[in-house]
Formats: structure tokens, C-alpha cells, sequence
């Protein structure tokens, strides 16, 4: 029996497998699919410093290990799954991009390698690539095991659940509980590769950061599921579970100010403008009520929060900026990499002056990688956003697709915003989310597909026709 090895042959001719079935995990692999709600279930209770105990080290996070397992199973599949048979050919705009994005990233890496590093510089390039290529695993297992809108409703259904958490935690921080959700959740078997995140003071609040490692990854974070829960509020798949997720929107908005955060309300601001063009009427009448009355309600519970905000946007823009380190610290990090770039502007080079510390991640692929670096990330979010709008657009329309599109470019772009605040690679909630949003993308994508099957032909046979009159049958 002949085998079908990357093509299909058909009464039309050959056709080349589709790039994501190539990709698909092997039968024998286990459900893909439960792997990737797995992941969202686990990736807002572990903060990153909370690793398997043992000599992986950071790379025994439970999430990162998901994403190496998640790529492992992948690449297995691009071996095995070329007898997948396969009618309609089809490429997936993003797993090729994905696929792009990790070759540029190693391949930075090893220019990165190739110069004189310290100890410090060498273990920050190397954590970055392992990251960066456990979220390549997590997007394509996504994109290949998520096959439509119902599967993406379970896997968004996790994500929020996980949110919840983390703004649950940041709340009752909030209240004035010193709970290290990282020593909750160190039970036997597993170990602290670092210190884990501590509570400190901000103009006289404590700044939570629930099951995160950093206050500004607690807001970004939150700020980035915002919309998935919104959106999951008008298309879960029953009415508790649309009144559940409408209830987790109003928890996530509650505690993100709670980490006095300009990142976090930036990134909300940003993603809820973007998010309302594509949303329902309803939703969109839901979100307007939201944005008058959270700043009322705020003013009522906790003025001195609102008073708090006032006081950290107008020192931007004042005299005062230099008074703030996390302002002046940023502002005195674009001498070094203005010194970086003018050396080697396309491949980066090493930073010589300050700690070697980022708070800006787009500064950071420029030094580390150059322009290189930076088209690619750049790529990564804008790519699945062109998707998601051109998803949006498409007739038939369809308002689930539209709502999650809008949801995933609201989502992209508030990451894209907030990796100009603070290392975002540095933190691995936030940057394992991005690829959960890019893996989401390609669903979007092929839920626009239309796989009419080909007009069925009528039945042959070898006997001869044999046409009879009615006087003959008598």
C-alpha cells in the first residue's frame, strides 16, 4: 500500500500538506489539546521563581517545562505527521511567523554567544532564548491542538481562572494580609531558584503583586486578560459561566490599581480602546458603564488610590521625574544603548555602562540583538494582530470571532506597550502569556477557513446499462 509522505494524491492531482498538520503532534503523544489547558491552568499559580526542585533550575518551572514539552511534542510531529491525509491546502499565517521568530531568535543568541560575556550577561541571554523558545512551544501546540472557537472557550476559560487567582491574592494583599503566595505554593518537591517577589511600599500603599513575581507584571498581566474575560461574558458556553466570567472582569479591573502601577492602567486603557471596535453593542455599553463608574467607585472605596495615580502620571510630565528612580533609572538607561547602537546597530552589541539591566524590553532586544532582535518581536505582535483584524473583517461575519479577534489584538498590543515600561522576558507570566495570545491567533484564523467538500461523483460500476421498456417488463 503506497504511503502518503507530505502529499496527498487525489483525482486532482498532489497537494502538500497544510504547515500546521505537518506540525501536529503524533497520535501515540497524548491529547494536545488538554497539554495547552494544562498550561493556562498552571500559568498564574506558579510564579517563575517557584521551579521544580532538582538541577534544572529555573528551567523546572512547571510552565516553562509545559513549553519545552510542548515544542518537543511539535517537533515529533513534523517527523510523524506527513501521512495525515489532508484535502484542502492551507497555510497558517502564524505558525509560520512563530517558526520565523524562533529562528531569528537563535540565531541572535548565537551571535550574542559569540562575544566576551560575563557571568551575569551570559546566564540573563541564555534564560531569555529558554523562554522565548517555551513560548514558540506553547503557540504552535496551541495552533495545531485548538482546531476551533469552542476549543478556544475551554483554553480562555482556564487563562481567566488563573487571573482570577492572581487578582484574588492581589486583593487580599491589598487588604493588608503579608501572604507570599510563592511560599503557598512551594510544596514538597519543589524549591526557590531566587528570592521570590516581596511586598513593598508606594507612596505610603503597598503594592501587591498577587501570584506574580513583580507589581508591574501583577498589572500587566491583568490588564492583558482583561479583555478574554469581557469577551467570555457574552460567549461562554452557558449562562453561569457568562455570568462567572462577567463577575471575573470586575475582579481583575478591582485589583489591578492595587499595584500602583502606571504600566497596568496604561495597558488597560490601551487594550479596552482597541477591544471596543470589535465587541457587541452590549459589550460595548458594558465597558462605557465600566469606564465612569470604576473611577467613582474608586474615589468612594480608596480616594487616597486615585490621589496615589494623580501623583505618579503628573510626575512624568514635571520636574519631579527626576526625583522618581523608576522614571530617572529608565531615562539614564538610552545613554548606554544609544552607545550600543551607534557600534553595531543591525546585531547589537554588549552594554558596558549601568548594571546591565533593562526596564524597557524593546531596548533590550536592541542591545542584545539589534534592529535584528526588534523587527522580529515586533513581527510576533503585530503579525497575529494584522491576522486577528483581517479574522474580524471577513464576511460572513461572525460576533464571536470578531469579540475574541479584538480581545487578542487588545491583548497583543497592551503587551507591546508594556514591554516599552519594563523587561517583559524578565518576567515569565507575562511573556508566556504573549505566546498564549499568538497561539489563540491562529484559531481565529483558520475559523475563517470555509472547507466545502468537493461535489460528490455518482456511483461507477462495470455492468452494462440496460435500458428496458415498459412492454418489455410486462
Amino acid at each position: 500500500m503506497p504511503s502518503a509522505v507530505g502529499r496527498v494524491r487525489g483525482q486532482g492531482g498532489s497537494h502538500r500538506l497544510p504547515l500546521e498538520d505537518r506540525l501536529a503532534p503524533p497520535p501515540g503523544a497524548g491529547p494536545p489539546a488538554a497539554l495547552a489547558a494544562l498550561f493556562c491552568a498552571v500559568l498564574f499559580v506558579f510564579p517563575s521563581e517557584v521551579v521544580l526542585a532538582g538541577p534544572l533550575k529555573s528551567n523546572g518551572s512547571p510552565g516553562r517545562l509545559i513549553g519545552f514539552v510542548a515544542l518537543l511534542l511539535v517537533a515529533l510531529g513534523l517527523v510523524r505527521g506527513r501521512g495525515r491525509l489532508q484535502v484542502h491546502h492551507r497555510v497558517d499565517p502564524v505558525v509560520v511567523l512563530v517558526l520565523l521568530f524562533l529562528a531569528q531568535a537563535l540565531f541572535s543568541y548565537g551571535v550574542e554567544t559569540g562575544r566576551t560575556l560575563n557571568a551575569t550577561a551570559a546566564a540573563t541571554s541564555l534564560r531569555y532564548v529558554l523562554v522565548l523558545t517555551a513560548g514558540v512551544g506553547i503557540a504552535l501546540l496551541i495552533a495545531v491542538a485548538v482546531r476551533d472557537l469552542t476549543g478556544a472557550r475551554r483554553l480562555l476559560g482556564w487563562l481567566v481562572a488563573g487571573s482570577v487567582l492572581n487578582a484574588g491574592v492581589g486583593l487580599v494583599q491589598a487588604m493588608g494580609a503579608t501572604l507570599s503566595w510563592a511560599d503557598v505554593v512551594r510544596v514538597p518537591g519543589m524549591a526557590f531558584t531566587s528570592n521570590p517577589g516581596q511586598l513593598r511600599e508606594r507612596l505610603d500603599f503597598v503594592r501587591v503583586l498577587g501570584t506574580t513575581s513583580h507589581p508591574i507584571e501583577f498589572a500587566v498581566c491583568l490588564a492583558v486578560t482583561l479583555p478574554l474575560a469581557i469577551h467570555l461574558s457574552r460567549f461562554a458556553g452557558t449562562p453561569g459561566r457568562r455570568v462567572a466570567s462577567a463577575a471575573a472582569a470586575g475582579v481583575i479591573a478591582l485589583a489591578t490599581p492595587f499595584a500602583l502601577s502606571r504600566s497596568g492602567l496604561l495597558c488597560i486603557a490601551v487594550g479596552l480602546l482597541l477591544y471596543v471596535p470589535f465587541a457587541t453593542r452590549a459589550q460595548r455599553w458594558a465597558v462605557l458603564a465600566g469606564a465612569v463608574l470604576a473611577p467613582a467607585l474608586a474615589v468612594v472605596a480608596v480616594p487616597r488610590v486615585v490621589d496615589a495615580f494623580v501623583e505618579l502620571f503628573n510626575g512624568v510630565a514635571t520636574d519631579s521625574a527626576a526625583a522618581d528612580d523608576s522614571i530617572s533609572g529608565r531615562l539614564a538607561d538610552y545613554v548606554g544603548v544609544q552607545e550600543v547602537f551607534d557600534r553595531s546597530p543591525w546585531l547589537g552589541g554588549v552594554l558596558t555602562s549601568g548594571d546591565g539591566v533593562l526596564d524597557n524590553q524593546w531596548l533590550g532586544f536592541l542591545v542584545r540583538g539589534g534592529l535584528v532582535s526588534v523587527v522580529g518581536f515586533a513581527a510576533l505582535l503585530l503579525g497575529p494582530v494584522t491576522c486577528n483584524v483581517i479574522a474580524a473583517r471577513l464576511d460572513p461575519r461572525d460576533p464571536e470571532r470578531s469579540s475574541l479577534a479584538g480581545a487578542l489584538v487588545a491583548g497583543l498590543v497592551a503587551s507591546g506597550v508594556a514591554a516599552y515600561t519594563f523587561d517583559t522576558l524578565a518576567f515569565q507570566q507575562s511573556a508566556l502569556l504573549v505566546f498564549v495570545l499568538v497561539g489563540l491567533t491562529s484559531v481565529v484564523v483558520r475559523s475563517t477557513w470555509t472547507t466545502t467538500p468537493p461535489p460528490a461523483r455518482p456511483p461507477t460500476s462495470t455492468r452494462p446499462i440496460v435500458h428496458t421498456t415498459e412492454t418489455e417488463e410486462q
